[in-house]
């Protein structure tokens, strides 16, 4: 039997039992008879209804059960219909081609950090460079100049994560060389050393920078200029003392460096004096030109730079100075 046929059953069982009870108990309790007759004639008036109740109620579960098997017999009906029509195909996942993911394009370097200013009347002495010397890295692109600041002429460029080596150090300025030779001062406070062990000198101020082009003079205005006039790179400049304006050559040089790819020579010098007088001289190859400038006459002060231009012309008079 369905399981709400037997709730319906005990629950009409449950009241019938409470009935019974209850007039066991009004025939039980004294009293004028009067009350309990008219008692009597209430509880079996209810016992009447509960049985009317009852039989209703077991009208419907025998209706329910009826349903029940009616609802049983159509669901067994409905299996072999259903397994008739076969499994259902499983849907295969579609492969999805993945088109490849575009490289990223190169970065652009960094720009150059901007260079501190140079204080005036203090710059670092040069140290000469001797095997197994400590190496510098700045993170980004540095302009290299022949001084510590911006007043100093630009050497050239020190590239992001590019090692060279370094010969001393002022405050936040390195003095390096490049891989072509020539010596500057580049400005790093985030700069690395290699290896970091390594003790690189700081270096003394007072000396003087003396620096200037060699090349040919094409349109005979009297000064450099790139693009335009030809330069004379691999030529040698050899640094002489000076007295009243008159270079005297006829010793020995205090010091010689060659001319770089750029046209470019510098000497580095110590000052002791509030100036000091030198001569820097070289001798031009092509005899087919007009030698301008060959010696120059300078006097160099403790921390300026001081620019002193050897040149030719292709033909003709020289331009006056």
């Amino acid at each position: 039997m369905p399981r709400f046929l037997k709730a319906l059953l005990l629950w009409w069982i449950m009241g019938a039992t409470l009935v019974g009870c209850q007039a066991n108990t009004v025939a039980q309790t004294p009293g004028w008879m009067p009350t309990v007759a008219a008692q009597s004639t209430a509880l079996a008036q209810q016992r009447a209804t509960v049985a009317a109740q009852s039989t209703q109620l077991a009208a419907q579960g025998t209706q329910l059960a009826a349903q029940y098997t009616a609802l049983q017999t159509e669901t067994a009906a409905s299996v072999p219909r259903t397994a008739a029509l076969g499994a259902m195909p499983t849907l295969q996942p579609t492969a999805t081609r993945l088109l490849p993911t575009p490289a990223p394009s190169a970065t652009a370097s960094a720009l150059p950090t901007p260079q501190a200013t140079a204080t005036p009347g203090v710059t670092p002495t040069p140290v000469t460079a001797g095997a197994g010397r400590a190496q510098v890295s700045v993170p980004v692109n540095t302009l290299c100049r022949i001084g510590p600041g911006t007043a100093f002429y630009r050497v050239g460029v020190v590239q992001a994560g590019q090692w060279v080596s370094a010969l001393g150090r002022w405050r936040e300025y390195w003095r390096v060389q490049l891989p072509d030779g020539s010596k500057c001062w580049i400005w790093g406070p985030q700069a690395t050393v290699r290896p970091h062990t390594a003790q690189v000198p700081t270096v003394r101020p007072g000396v003087g920078v003396l620096w200037g082009y060699v090349f040919t003079d094409t349109n005979g205005d009297g000064r450099y200029q790139p693009g335009v006039d030809a330069r004379k790179g691999g030529l040698t400049v050899s640094l002489y003392p000076a007295n009243g304006g008159v270079c005297l050559s006829s010793g020995e040089p205090l010091a010689t460096t060659r001319v770089n790819g750029r046209g470019f020579y510098t000497f580095t010098l110590t000052v002791r004096k509030p100036a000091t007088a030198y001569c820097v001289q070289t001798t031009f190859l092509d005899p087919t030109e007009t030698v301008c400038r060959d010696t120059r006459v300078v006097g160099v002060q403790a921390g300026e730079a001081t620019q002193a231009d050897l040149y030719t012309v292709p033909s003709g008079p020289c331009p006056v100075p």
